[in-house]
């Protein structure tokens, strides 16, 4: 089970023998896959990248995490809770886990999980301590490949005060943030 912030996954599939024929590499990330993609920038990316594109990012997982815990948030974050449980169990058919499949399946809040689940397995202190070391938002001004950044005003899981104090600061991504739309869908005439 991965986490936001896995740039290792991204740099050793471009690593990988059957992409090594491409000159030229286009990322694109949607929703945490675009936070892994934009701290991936923000090191040391491979040359053969040379643009990108995110599609609602939750940059600042701490204050995503934080708002999908909240009452409104409710249905959004027993969805995504609800995949990440399917994946722990998947996982427990093929080596031991950290927190036993009946006190993982418990688990109720976004925060809880990335506390219990996420930070023991990849060597945070806790939950706070993953969302600052992995949150691209701190990093955005590292970034030197051609990147958009699009967001959408409506999107009930990375609400756009969540996102909007960063950009501004983020003069090297082009930034589009459309007034409608949701979490990664867009309506065809946007």
């Amino acid at each position: 089970y991965y986490h936001a912030g896995l740039t290792d996954d991204l740099a050793a599939a471009l690593r990988s023998q059957e992409i090594a024929r491409y000159e030229r590499i286009l990322l694109l990330g949607y929703s945490l896959g675009g936070n892994m993609i934009l701290r991936y920038l923000a090191g040391d990316p491979d040359p053969r990248v040379r643009a990108a594109a995110t599609v609602c990012s939750p940059i600042d997982l701490k204050q995503c995490a934080r708002a999908l815990d909240r009452p409104r948030g409710v249905f959004y974050r027993h969805h995504v809770l609800n995949g990440l449980k399917e994946i722990y169990r998947n996982v427990a058919k093929h080596r031991d886990v950290p927190v036993p499949l009946r006190e993982a399946a418990r688990i109720d809040s976004i925060e809880h999980w990335d506390e219990r689940i996420i930070a023991p397995r990849h060597g945070f202190a806790g939950a706070e301590d993953y969302w600052a070391k992995t949150s691209a938002c701190h990093v955005l001004d590292q970034i030197r490949t051609p990147t958009l950044f699009i967001a959408a005003e409506r999107d009930p899981m990375v609400l756009i005060d969540s996102v909007r104090p960063w950009l501004q600061n983020a003069t090297t991504l082009r930034r589009i943030v459309t007034s409608q739309g949701g979490h990664v869908g867009f309506p065809r005439n946007v």
